[in-house]
């Protein structure tokens, strides 16, 4: 951690302001996984609505998005949106 300060640091001398942020506010590192648990919900919601209007065609579902294929499976993956059987 030092190590990062040191090579990190604009100026000769570390201080407060060279400690990175994760450590000086590390209850801000909890909101930040309520946001990206927040954002991955939306993401899921929105992406699992096109699909269903679209009858689960994914081309149609890719329109709507305005996202590539691969890219829309890829989050499908990642966000673990799948076809109720």
């Amino acid at each position: 951690m030092i190590e990062r300060m040191v090579i990190l640091s604009p100026v000769d001398c570390i201080g407060v302001n060279s400690i990175p942020a994760e450590i000086r506010h590390p209850n801000s590192l909890a909101e930040m996984s309520g946001l990206q648990e927040t954002r991955e919900s939306a993401e899921r919601i929105r992406i699992a609505t096109a699909l269903e209007s679209s009858g689960w065609s994914v081309a149609a579902a890719v329109r709507a998005l305005g996202v590539g294929r691969t890219n829309l499976h890829k989050r499908m993956k990642a966000l673990g949106v799948e076809r109720k059987k």
